[in-house]
């Protein structure tokens, strides 16, 4: 049986989700799927997504610690396409698709059997220089900032902070060094940073692209490393971290 839906497949994926099709046409497209190896896969992926969304942003164990939006939808820096995927990424600016949970994005039109890949470190940087460093994990105490480190890391850390130095809060990246590796968003004055914490041991440290402008700096807090991650001539936040007593 032929695919009706084939000439606009993302279109009718976008309106199936969204629930837009009227009861005919979804079960039209359900129909279809069961005939359409390929969409069936595109149906699965697409709720995996949805269904990553809705688990990444639930209440946070920890009630020191709340989830945060961008204030103005994101669409700076971003390629520009149809789909609802994309709007989606830069609102919550991760996808965790994998047991181990990573930053990907949609990739339309890709020769590859799945077009979710995982962003680069600058794209990454770009997506938050999109949202205006607006984190999606903020902690509101010390206790709490320690207490989220050692959920992502396996380790507590702190950060020294000051009127001019802050921890904006955090971003998900846990390919991006290791596994786990969390990301702080930081704030010196006007100027923002991204951080980059792991385990010392075994860890791969940070590829920027070749054309990129974005500088790297590093410094090994054993057993943690930090990479400090900016457009700036110096860094500007990486000796303010320290690990407690208790480490």
């Amino acid at each position: 049986m032929a695919n009706e839906f084939a000439d606009n497949q993302e279109q009718a994926l976008n309106r199936y989700f969204d629930g837009q099709m009227t009861p005919e046409e979804r079960a039209a497209f359900e129909e279809a799927a069961r005939n359409d190896t390929d969409l069936a896969r595109q149906i699965e992926m697409q709720g995996r997504v949805d269904d990553s969304l809705r688990s990444m942003f639930a209440p946070p164990d920890d009630l020191e610690s709340r989830f945060v939006l961008p204030e103005t939808p994101v669409i700076a820096h971003l390629p520009r396409t149809p789909s609802r995927m994309w709007v989606r990424l830069a609102l919550a600016a991760v996808l965790a698709l994998s047991a181990v949970g990573a930053w990907f994005t949609y990739r339309p039109g890709s020769s590859t059997r799945s077009p979710y890949e995982p962003l680069s470190l600058t794209e990454v940087f770009s997506v938050v220089e999109a949202k205006n460093w607006h984190p999606s994990t903020v902690c509101t105490s010390d206790e709490a900032f320690r207490s989220f480190a050692h959920k992502q890391i396996g380790r507590e850390v702190l950060v020294v902070q000051t009127c001019t130095l802050s921890a904006l809060g955090w971003e998900y990246g846990q390919w991006l060094l290791s596994e786990p590796t969390a990301v702080v968003l930081m704030r010196d004055g006007d100027e923002h940073v991204m951080v980059l914490m792991g385990e010392l041991k075994g860890h791969n440290p940070p590829e920027i692209d070749a054309t990129s402008d974005l500088r790297v700096y590093r410094r090994d807090l054993a057993p943690i490393v930090l990479y400090e991650i900016s457009r700036l001539d110096e860094p500007h936040t990486l000796d303010a971290f320290y690990l407690p007593e208790s480490e």
